[in-house]
């Protein structure tokens, strides 16, 4: 069963004053909501923690369980603040399972300037070797209709064989500033070269993922944090790299 769709993210102190769950108040026409982010304290408690969630929903239909699409974290949810408490009790009672809540925040990265992309990347080991350059830019992605990422080949020829086009385009989120994925960036592939017998899919996606990281600083990555609003997530600057 789906969580609702207007939730604000805050934190909330327990009756011990210990901060431990990441909370959302969601509001339906019908109903208040609350959910929370929790995980066990010990990673040997998991399998307790799990048969505990499982019980609890089908026991109790307003009870529900699910996973954070974004971390994979465990939410648990159910008829405001006092309800999860009893059941936040009940998994130390009768499991003796202490459950915290840690939420990772989904940060995003996206970049504010053109950036140009080109890297030959050739490396020899005794065998077959590897040869592929890639050349394009990257810039960010202005538009409205809500597309986060926008791949073009602007290839004339074979400078770069077809059918490794694809590659490249799955290669072009594979970096990061800090690790998180890459939002409203759009990467123009333009030109490129491939060596007679020394190039495959492999050459080419590592060709694109050291030209990305060399031009990255030079486009002026910022990180973006997210902000809840009613019905949507969205994501606002939270610092810019030097």
């Amino acid at each position: 069963m789906p969580f609702p769709a207007l939730c604000f993210h805050r934190p909330f102190r327990n009756r011990r004053g210990i901060l431990q769950h990441h909370t959302l108040t969601c509001k339906s026409k019908s109903q208040q909501y609350r959910a929370v982010i929790v995980q066990p304290v010990s990673k040997d408690s998991g399998e307790q923690f799990s048969k505990a969630l499982n019980r609890f929903q089908r026991e109790d239909p307003t009870f529900r369980v699910g996973l954070d699409p974004g971390n994979g974290q465990t939410i648990i949810s159910g008829m405001g603040e006092t309800h999860l408490d009893i059941y936040d009790e009940r998994i130390v009672r009768e499991y003796k399972v202490d459950a915290v809540g840690k939420p990772r925040v989904n940060f995003r990265e996206t970049v504010t300037q053109h950036a140009d992309l080109d890297y030959l990347h050739k490396k020899q080991s005794g065998g077959r070797g590897q040869y592929g350059r890639v050349i394009g830019y990257i810039e960010p992605l202005l538009t409205e209709s809500g597309t986060k990422f926008e791949f073009e080949s602007m290839l004339v020829g074979q400078a770069v064989p077809s059918n490794f086009v694809p590659a490249i385009e799955k290669a072009a989120n594979s970096c990061a500033l800090i690790g998180h994925p890459v939002e409203n960036l759009r990467v123009v592939l333009t030109d490129g070269a491939a060596h007679v017998v020394n190039f495959s899919e492999l050459a080419f996606k590592m060709a694109y993922v050291y030209a990305f990281r060399q031009c990255y600083t030079a486009s002026r990555p910022v990180i973006l944090e997210p902000v809840i609003k009613p019905g949507q997530m969205l994501f606002q600057r939270l610092n810019l790299m030097p």
